[in-house]
């Protein structure tokens, strides 16, 4: 066996940090709900906790935190409810809207003509 038979020929890909930088945020989800994600992170600056996804589920802003926190928590439930009132791509008032089975929070604008619009869940 060759002195160097268990070394790596190329080096290691360095390790990624599983949690998301404020700007690795904002482009998970559409402009319209920037604001949104921008303001958990503003919030949280002085919590020490990492945000592990932020993302579009069924219509609405979904952040996902390493561990629970009571002041945190409370700040991304009320964010995640008002992305239902904010459209995703612009940013303008919005409700939810449906086509086929998928959901999206569109303004009228952004929205037509595809898109019907339903109660949030």
């Amino acid at each position: 066996i060759p002195h160097n038979f268990l070394m790596l020929e190329t080096p290691m890909k360095s390790y990624k940090d599983p949690y998301y930088s404020e700007e690795e945020a904002v482009q998970q989800v559409g402009k319209g709900w920037e604001q949104l994600v921008r303001s958990v992170y503003n919030a949280k600056a002085n919590i020490p906790i990492g945000i592990l996804q932020v993302k579009e589920k069924w219509g609405g802003l979904r952040i996902y935190t390493e561990h629970m926190h009571d002041v945190l928590d409370k700040i991304i439930q009320d964010v995640e409810r008002e992305s239902f009132t904010v459209c995703e791509e612009c940013g303008n008032p919005a409700t939810l809207r449906k086509r086929e089975h998928w959901y999206r929070t569109l303004c009228n604008a952004c929205g037509e003509p595809d898109w019907i619009p339903i109660k949030p869940f």
